[in-house]
């Protein structure tokens, strides 16, 4: 028990009513090797009798207990009879670990809503709940668990129930995946900034830890690896002392899905470990961080959250989750100038579209992106505009190009007007979203609006394929992106080691885009999509959304999306009357779609169906 981490009076205690439960044995006729937890309850009543003031729980002799059925002095538990349903979830969590790489909470998770799903189909003549499952069983069961949840939850709900449905038919429980047949759940996605807190209240934070002590120093360096390094909670409880590489500067995180990276650590950082390190002593776990309290072992992921707060009410700031150092962080490194990419590789995200969140924090002020391209975000935000309108700035900060001015937003234009000396104003087509700013912007600064379609052009001759326009040191060619509408331009900004493709609404930086029916044609819009794939690895910046670091990537991804939706369009055509309307195609496929954007899915449903007349 001194190994474990026990203090001397806690071993001279449990030593105590380890002598009297020998007593007890004797007088009550009990043998090593019959004690059992029935007779060692029966021990504790008897204590309890004879006066005891404060006799030991059940609780407090967890240890006592695995001792004496180490030594073989007390029986073991007898572990219960499993029912086959308990038996298939333990495959079930076996399988999330070993093949899925989940964590112990997102396996947990899962673990629950299986058992539901499942216990309440078994059945004298079903065991498992697995007979006769079918789309309408289960879209049944979503129906019920999402009416009592919140949104985010519901959303939750989808991926936990596909899961145990993808595993039911990878094991043969099932003759066909039923994963496909879960409804989504429809609803905008990010809609709110990060919340973060000011860098002042980090600082009282990290002041609050008492590093003189054992859980001052160890509290000081979770809270240095949340605040540096945006570690998540998880990521910080598996932390063990291999990972930490002191000769190279840099520690193994174990992220989420079985992801591993190295990160350097900062001077702070790794000055706060080796303190920590120094009081914890030598212990037998190679777990990084553990509890304080004997038995010494590695903390689990929730305990972080308990040090965060503990020392939000020490430090006097307002309570706070640990995940809100992480967003902290992030908002930091933007206003500092940081790409969203580098954020990405900082946190860790294994899509960009997860990094593009923090581009909101970005409402109102300049960001640089690459060394000639700059985005300032429009105050826009919806389902067809994301974030908002992204209005880019390319050159230095003699001449600019502006491409997109954005809505006709005072606050917006005066922004772009007062960037710098402005040559060009360029537009990748005329919805309002991009144009409506053009007029005033061109009043403000004088200069020439140029765009394909002659209605936007304000003093100055239009645009078409092949065309070049030079400033600050980035020349700008045109390059015909037709499909979204019919007036769809890219450009290309040529730095000479610097090169990128601003794609208007052609692509975007997260989701997909409508084909504008009757401007806008779906041939077309594919063209243009391999036109822009043949670009290669230029880095991408959209109309909407974060930058992108592949074109060819995202324009393959377009492309198999629309190849996706055209075999999903021609199959409900095939399943609904011959003279099934675009709104009821929208509904069949687009279900699991914010009903927001309908009105714009139907839109390329009715383009998606004139392509199918014209390629016939």
């Amino acid at each position: 028990m001194l190994e474990l981490g026990y203090t001397p009076g806690t071993v001279r205690g449990m030593l105590k009513v380890l002598g009297q439960l020998g007593r007890w044995m004797a007088g009550e006729g009990v043998k090593p090797g019959q004690l059992e937890m029935a007779a060692l309850e029966a021990f504790l009543v008897a204590r309890r009798a004879r006066g005891d003031r404060r006799p030991a729980s059940m609780g407090e002799l967890r240890q006592l207990v695995a001792y004496l059925q180490e030594a073989g002095v007390m029986l073991p538990v007898q572990a219960p009879v499993l029912s086959a349903v308990e038996v298939l979830l333990g495959e079930y969590r076996r399988w999330m670990v070993a093949d899925r790489g989940l964590a112990a909470m997102t396996v947990l998770r899962y673990d629950t809503l299986a058992r539901r799903f499942l216990t309440a189909r078994v059945s004298p003549t079903d065991e498992l709940g697995v007979a006769d499952l079918d789309g309408s069983v289960v879209a049944r069961f979503l129906l019920g668990e999402c009416g009592r949840v919140c949104l985010g939850s519901a959303k939750g709900k989808v991926a936990e129930l596909r899961s145990l449905l993808r595993f039911l038919h990878v094991r043969g429980y099932t003759p066909r995946s039923l994963a496909e047949s879960v409804p989504g759940v429809a609803g905008w996605r990010e809609t709110t900034i990060p919340p973060s807190m000011p860098q002042a209240d980090i600082e009282r934070l990290l002041e609050s830890c008492d590093r003189a002590t054992l859980d001052g120093a160890r509290d000081h360096a979770m809270l240095m690896l949340l605040a540096r390094l945006g570690l998540r909670s998880v990521e910080i409880a598996r932390l063990q002392l291999e990972d930490i590489d002191w000769r190279a500067g840099d520690l193994l995180v174990r992220g989420k899905a079985r992801r591993d990276d190295r990160l350097p650590i900062p001077d702070d950082v790794g000055a706060a470990l080796a303190a920590y390190l120094a009081v914890r002593g030598r212990q037998d776990s190679r777990s990084v961080f553990l509890t304080l309290r004997a038995p010494r072992r590695p903390i689990r992921a929730d305990l972080v959250g308990d040090v965060v707060q503990r020392h939000c009410r020490q430090a006097g700031v307002p309570h706070v989750g640990p995940h809100r150092l992480r967003h902290t962080l992030a908002t930091e490194m933007l206003a500092a100038g940081a790409a969203l990419s580098e954020i990405s590789q900082v946190l860790r995200h294994s899509d960009l579209a997860t990094t593009a969140i923090y581009a909101k924090v970005d409402l109102g002020r300049l960001r640089q992106v690459t060394q000639y391209a700059a985005v300032l975000l429009a105050r826009n935000p919806g389902p067809m505009t994301l974030d908002g309108t992204n209005t880019w700035l390319l050159g230095d900060i003699d001449r600019t190009v502006v491409v997109d001015p954005g809505p006709d937003d005072a606050e917006h234009l005066d922004a772009v007007a007062a960037s710098g000396p402005i040559q060009w104003i360029l537009l990748t087509h005329g919805h309002s979203d991009h144009s409506a700013g053009a007029r005033r912007l061109h009043e403000l600064t004088g200069a020439p609006v140029r765009a394909m379609d002659p209605a936007h052009r304000y003093g100055e001759e239009g645009l078409a394929e092949g065309d070049a326009v030079d400033a600050g040191g980035v020349t700008v060619r045109v390059l015909a992106t037709p499909g979204h509408t019919s007036d769809s331009l890219s450009f290309i900004a040529d730095a000479g080691e610097h090169r990128a493709v601003l794609t208007g609404d052609t692509i975007l930086g997260r989701g997909t885009t409508v084909v504008a029916h009757p401007d806008g044609v779906l041939a077309d819009y594919l063209d243009s999509l391999r036109r822009l794939r043949d670009l290669g690895d230029l880095t991408l910046l959209p109309g909407h959304g974060p930058e992108l670091p592949s074109a060819a990537a995202a324009a393959l991804q377009y492309l198999a999306h629309r190849a996706e939706r055209l075999d999903q369009v021609r199959a409900a055509v095939e399943r609904l009357e011959p003279d099934a309307s675009a709104r009821q195609i929208v509904e069949d496929v687009y279900a699991d779609v914010d009903r927001a954007v309908w009105p714009a899915a139907e839109l390329s449903v009715r383009a998606q169906l004139d392509y199918f007349r014209t390629q016939r």
